[in-house]
């Protein structure tokens, strides 16, 4: 059994904005903590733009990688890979942005290395 992980939609802590908890209310992470000198608020502003980012990747990571697989499919579907010559040009074009979304489908479902 996969352990699965704190339910969506992510949303930060009433309490903090560097804090982040998930749709249950448990405390999924909290960003900061060190000792930012060189910043004018000791790293603060930082901390609440990472958790904001956290929570903007993984609130939309399911419909992005929904909307990939449905461009995917649409590219199959439509024949825009077909290796006919006077549009070359266009379907290697195609075939690049296949790649790129089956790559981005990957990294999206197995996380970073």
């Amino acid at each position: 059994m996969t352990t699965q992980h704190t339910p969506t939609p992510w949303r930060h802590d009433p309490n903090t904005r560097s804090h982040v908890v998930g749709a249950n209310g448990r405390s999924v992470a909290s960003f900061g903590g060190y000792a930012n000198t060189v910043s004018p608020d000791n790293g603060v502003g930082e901390d609440q733009a990472n958790a904001d980012f956290s929570i903007q990747a993984v609130n939309s990571h399911d419909a992005l990688l929904v909307a990939l697989r449905e461009v995917h499919l649409a590219i199959i579907k439509e024949g825009l890979l077909e290796n006919d010559m006077a549009h070359h040009d266009r379907c290697l074009e195609w075939r690049i942005l296949k790649q790129k979304i089956i790559n981005a489908i990957k990294l999206a479902k197995e996380g970073a290395a």
